[in-house]
């Protein structure tokens, strides 16, 4: 796509990785396994970046970003992030500065509570609640606002890693369609991509989509082929399945300039991606339309009360 980057070049030389991470409530053996998951994690970037360096086309690439200039420096941005585990920039509550912190883990047990701040709900509560389909358990959630990445008990059922020849979890393209065979889901379901789908919502500083926004985060190969470009940029499972085909070494996609796409019931994808309706209960409305079976996000004001930030940018402080 555009010559070798240096900082690129310098993460992927780096690898594998060694680091100490801050983890709360999470046992000797769950931090021993965060700490691998966090190592491959930054590592599956690796291949992505490296397509982004590469001068041919690549089908997926353009499949969840689009085809228009400079896109790919900008989607190697969040993924040095990834590989570098980057500080995270976000304001200091009470306080009229920025603070830069390294994304830490919170493994969500029964009597957990989360460091900081006042929150409404507990850990273990935001991993298993209630939406209008029943009782849902959630896999891991960013907390927006602060540097808290939640484990839940779901994520240690998945498997670490692809274990079968990966190429074998590429999505397909229907014969004579232009549209993914029904398989996108499965293939993310390792914690390597639950992690670093949860990585990118920090590193998009706040400006990731969520529940909470419009248009509302997606989650489906197709929701995510239909986004806008600024939006893709902007979704988190864009950048995970742009990961996972580069690792799994998928080299096939549907072509955007031959729309409509559909998705595997044959679905019009404007329906599919409207904002599904809340739950009558407001005390419920943020948590009713949380997504499928992946990785979420809590937004601070919706669970902690209001937030007192004063986002005035005055120098960066650090902890």
């Amino acid at each position: 796509m555009r010559p070798p980057n240096v900082l690129t070049a310098l993460i992927l030389a780096s690898a594998p990785f060694t680091q100490s991470y801050q983890f709360y409530d999470c046992t000797p053996q769950q931090q021993n396994d965060l700490t691998n998951i966090i190592g491959l994690a930054r590592a599956s970037v690796g291949p992505a970046l490296q397509e982004l360096n590469n001068p041919r086309v690549y089908p997926p690439f353009e499949a969840f970003f689009g085809a228009k200039p400079n896109l790919g420096h900008l989607v190697e941005i969040f993924l040095q992030d990834i590989a570098a585990f980057s500080k995270i920039r976000f304001p200091k509550p009470r306080q009229s500065f920025f603070i830069r912190k390294e994304p830490s883990f919170i493994c969500a047990k029964p009597t957990t509570r989360i460091p900081e701040g006042r929150w409404r709900i507990t850990p273990a509560q935001m991993c298993h609640h209630m939406t209008r389909e029943g009782m849902k358990d959630e896999i891991a959630l960013s907390l927006t606002g602060w540097s808290y990445i939640l484990i839940c008990d779901r994520f240690w059922t998945l498997p670490a890693e692809p274990t079968e020849p990966r190429q074998r979890l590429c999505p397909g393209i229907v014969p004579g369609q232009n549209r993914f065979e029904p398989r996108g889901l499965t293939m993310v379901q390792h914690q390597t991509y639950m992690l670093a789908h949860e990585l990118v919502h920090k590193y998009l500083r706040g400006n990731d989509l969520s529940m909470e926004t419009t248009p509302l985060e997606v989650y489906t190969l197709w929701d995510c082929m239909a986004l806008e470009v600024d939006d893709a940029l902007r979704n988190p499972n864009n950048f995970m399945y742009f990961v996972a085909f580069a690792q799994c070494g998928c080299t096939v996609a549907p072509d955007k300039s031959q729309p409509p796409w559909t998705d595997e019931s044959g679905g019009n994808l404007t329906a599919l991606s409207e904002p599904p309706p809340l739950d009558s209960n407001p005390q419920n409305d943020n948590l009713s339309a949380l997504p499928l079976d992946l990785a979420g996000t809590f937004d601070l004001e919706s669970v902690a009360g209001p937030a007192i930030f004063n986002t005035t940018i005055d120098p960066v402080a650090s902890e």
